[in-house]
């Protein structure tokens, strides 16, 4: 017999819970909360824990949060790693060992039916790198001088920074979070409520000072927000989408704005960046994404070596 996917949408949020939950695990759930909030935990990180803890409890059909077992648990893993991308269930494990060791703290459980659960493995996808000579095409798709095409130019200068932001993170800055004296951008509120400077080459200063030129006649240029749409504040969304519309127009296979984040990490990682500095760059808590980077930074050069023994063989064989 098939084991039965999770079917719940990841529309769900920590607000949304309380309709959704039996009123015994909706208080526990409470209680996780104000654990997240006094961690200042970002928003985005409690909606996350609210999607996994709705499909387990949904999967395991209506089973009371601190009733759920350990067989529930691995089950419902299982069936996530199905039909999920790797980061997803990873960060679905990871949100949930959470929640049961926070209500085992809590004395809410008798031990966290997580505990001592293996991730669940899977294949490591296969995570695309824009090369410099595709970062320049995907420039030269922005050439002009109108709003969009400046406007884009910035995003992208900026997604190429050590530091590269994410697209909710880039979305959230204001006009005030460009610091022009210094050529830096600020990160006020980061994933794990982290603040951070993103430090800008001349160039991509001088990219967003275009921008701010052309943003200073738009209809809603009294916005606080820094980067603008034709119907006000662009989001993180928005800001995926137009990365994806510029990777089609320049004839590269589409990527999204995590996409150029991952390919700035790594050229640092090529270049030997130290771990400290990236992670203080980067808003990582630990050296674990650092080590990730390292791996894909090692399959890359990998690829541009093997190219060359590929070419040398070839030569040796005609």
């Amino acid at each position: 017999m098939r084991t039965p996917q999770p079917k719940i949408s990841t529309a769900m949020n920590a607000a949304g819970l309380a309709d959704h939950l039996d009123a015994g695990s909706y208080r526990a759930w409470r209680m996780v909360e104000r654990h997240l909030g006094h961690k200042q935990a970002a928003a985005s990180t409690a909606d996350k824990y609210a999607v996994a803890v709705w499909q387990l409890y949904d999967h395991a059909g209506a089973t009371p949060l601190c009733q759920i077992t350990r067989e529930q648990v691995s089950d419902y893993l299982l069936s996530l790693s199905q039909n999920r991308r790797r980061g997803t269930v990873d960060t679905y494990f990871r949100a949930l060992r959470s929640v049961y060791n926070i209500l085992a703290r809590e004395e809410l459980v008798g031990s966290s039916p997580v505990a001592g659960l293996p991730a669940p493995q899977m294949d490591e996808p296969v995570r695309p790198v824009v090369e410099p000579d595709d970062f320049r095409l995907l420039l030269k798709s922005c050439a002009g001088r109108d709003f969009e095409s400046r406007r884009d130019t910035a995003i992208l200068k900026i997604l190429g920074s050590p530091g590269s932001p994410r697209g909710g993170e880039l979305a959230a800055m204001t006009v005030d979070d460009f610091d022009s004296r210094h050529d830096v951008l600020l990160v006020r509120n980061g994933k794990w409520a982290r603040g951070r400077l993103v430090p800008l080459s001349t160039d991509a200063a001088m990219a967003v000072e275009r921008y701010l030129t052309v943003r200073a006649q738009h209809k809603a240029a009294g916005r606080p927000e820094l980067f603008l749409g034709y119907r006000g504040a662009m989001t993180g969304s928005g800001i995926s989408q137009m990365v994806a519309r510029r990777t089609r127009r320049a004839g590269l296979p589409a990527a999204r704005t995590h996409a150029l984040r991952h390919t700035a990490a790594v050229a640092c990682k090529r270049a030997k960046m130290d771990a400290g500095v990236a992670m203080a760059l980067f808003g990582w808590k630990d050296e674990a994404m650092w080590r990730h980077y390292g791996a894909a930074a090692s399959a890359a050069v990998a690829v541009e070596q093997g190219h060359d023994y590929a070419n040398q063989l070839a030569a040796a064989w005609s």
